[in-house]
């Protein structure tokens, strides 16, 4: 068990050692941490949780129930990090009972003791002892667990399995609601098991105690959500299924959004965060040590350095390899790779570029570039596995940059914006260049193109409305201009990770980069992936479920995002 791998695991079986950093995280987070109210981030907890009910949130009794506490307690896991940052937000296992429970070596630990969670019965005492309660007769957090019966005795709840696989003889959109009206009804119970405090739900969030137990209803949405044979459950189009639509679920999460009065989330301080149940990072789970897969999820930014002046371009020769190319402040296009291991420096490759630049491989070890140049023609420029070429051109008179895609080995589409705001398309069969040939439409951008199978392209643009349009050659023929709807305020970027599958990425008014998929049957709206961007997107994908884009920051360096 890594101490640091940011993996929930059943609290009874990590070290004590890991025990006793959690205990002190929690202590730190009531005396040391406070917001700009004066309100220390344990004490703002119960705020919270009255703070959602304020708003109107429904968080108990309706679909919203499982979203909202995995955003609440992801955010206290950001906190506990904050004190240290190893710690994860490990769970109780609540098919035992808490004063005896299974270490996973053949013995047991008493999670109810002054070194850990403090006294099973009547007041926590210590370490707890300064832990205030605001419900009435009591000043202080305090536990009956089991009604007060001293021997062992497991809380009245279902198995694990029983749980993640209620609903799955159902429809599929009536899945998610039969297991967490099952899920809640185990909660319910534990609550109600553990006494004191934690029995009286608008009072639960005093204790400590109450982030383990929900942890452990985290964990087993997470089980339910990775499943074997159904990835589905990962997407935010389906997983609530026909709840998809309640109210609740797509509702801002509150106090987050800034609507309860809450501080710092509310005025003066303004702090809010609107998003709601369908969001990725709600969604996606986190990492248990019971989930059957490690679910693939939107990692955060990182710089990878450098001073660009374009937007920059990627390609992918063979899996976990990539290839970046910008445009520097000196005109000429620069390449910068990941190996597997580790990122490269920054290499000169030459030119004088006046657009950023394109990339595609059709074969390993193989990397074709285009970009425009000074004399408004395309450029060409290859890797063949040992030796970059020189540049040539290929003609043109192009007013916007370029877009390539290949769809088999030395096989390449290229698509650019010409004088009349059409876009153009040459292409290389093998032996020879085509001329060009126009596509039309009324191109507000530089396009961008990817193949998913043989014999197929679709290219993106943004329109003259900003909105993003879809052009597709379908083996035979070439689609009309299809809107895809959006603001968009660069060119799009787009990448396909298996047949049929479309990731398109654009900047919105609001400097984010945005996301939307065409999943084989139907295109999903639009989500945001934060960052502040100041060029257009790129995107490749070098396997399965796996997406690199990269973009341009606000301080000229070149960030990454990957979803994987």
């Amino acid at each position: 068990m890594a101490l640091g791998d940011g993996i929930r695991r059943n609290i009874a079986m990590v070290s004590q050692g890991e025990r006793d950093r959690l205990r002190d995280a929690f202590l730190k987070l009531d005396t040391q941490k406070f917001y700009q109210d004066g309100v220390s981030y344990w004490d703002k907890q119960e705020e919270i949780h009255k703070g959602a009910h304020a708003a109107g949130a429904d968080v108990h009794d309706g679909p919203a129930f499982l979203p909202w506490h995995r955003e609440l307690c992801n955010r206290l896991e950001a906190l506990l990090r904050e004190v240290d940052p190893q710690l994860s937000l490990h769970y109780w296992d609540w098919t035992t009972d808490p004063r005896a429970t299974s270490d996973g070596a053949g013995g047991t630990v008493d999670l109810f003791t002054p070194q850990f969670m403090g006294s099973a019965q009547g007041d926590a005492g210590p370490p707890l002892q300064n832990f205030e309660s605001t419900e009435p007769g009591h000043t202080h957090i305090w536990r009956q667990i089991a009604g007060g019966n001293s021997s062992v005795t497991p809380p009245p709840v279902d198995s694990d399995n029983t749980i993640v696989t209620a609903g799955d003889t159902q429809p599929q959109g009536n899945q998610f609601d039969s297991m967490r009206q099952v899920l809640q009804n185990s909660h319910n119970n534990a609550h109600g098991y553990i006494g004191g405090s934690i029995g009286f739900q608008h009072f639960s969030f005093h204790d400590p105690f109450v982030f383990l137990l929900h942890s452990n209803v985290d964990r087993l949405w997470a089980m339910w959500q990775t499943a074997p044979g159904k990835g589905w459950r990962l997407d935010p189009a389906q997983v609530y299924g026909v709840q998809g639509t309640a109210a609740s679920i797509n509702a801002d999460l509150e106090p987050w959004a800034g609507n309860s009065g809450l501080r710092p989330w509310a005025p003066p301080e303004n702090l809010h965060e609107a998003k709601n149940c369908l969001d990725p990072s709600v969604v996606t789970p986190p990492r248990y040590d019971t989930t059957t897969v490690v679910p693939a999820h939107w990692n955060e930014w990182e710089s990878l350095g450098g001073v660009l002046t374009s937007a920059p371009a990627a390609a992918s020769w063979q899996a976990d390899r990539l290839d970046s190319f910008v445009t520097g402040t000196d005109s000429a296009m620069w390449h910068k790779w990941w190996d597997g291991s580790s990122w490269s420096g920054w290499e000169s490759l030459g030119g004088v570029c006046i657009s950023a630049p394109a990339a595609v491989s059709w074969g390993p070890d193989r990397i074709d570039t285009f970009v425009i140049g000074t004399d408004s023609a395309m450029w060409h420029k290859w890797w063949d596995g040992s030796s970059w070429s020189g540049w040539e051109s290929l003609g043109g008179i192009c007013d916007e940059g370029v877009a390539v895609a290949s769809w088999q080995a030395d096989r390449l589409d290229c698509f650019v914006i010409g004088t009349d705001s059409a876009m153009w398309h040459k292409w290389w069969d093998g032996s020879s260049w085509s001329e060009w040939e126009s596509l039309g439409g009324i191109c507000t951008s530089a396009p961008t193109a990817v193949s998913w199978g043989p014999n197929r392209i679709d290219t993106f643009v943004r329109g003259t409305d900003s909105a993003m349009w879809h052009k597709w050659w379908n083996g035979s023929s070439w689609s009309g201009w299809e809107s895809l709807g959006g603001i968009c305020t660069s060119a799009p970027a787009v990448a396909s990770w298996q047949a049929d599958r479309l990731d398109c990425f654009v900047r919105g008014t609001d400097d984010a980069m945005w996301h939307k998929w065409w999943d084989g049957s139907f295109w999903s709206g639009w989500e945001s992936l934060g960052g502040v961007l100041t060029s257009a997107p790129t995107a490749v994908s070098w396997s399965p479920d796996r997406i690199d884009t990269f973009v341009r920051g606000t301080d000229s360096a070149m960030w990454h995002k990957w979803w994987g």
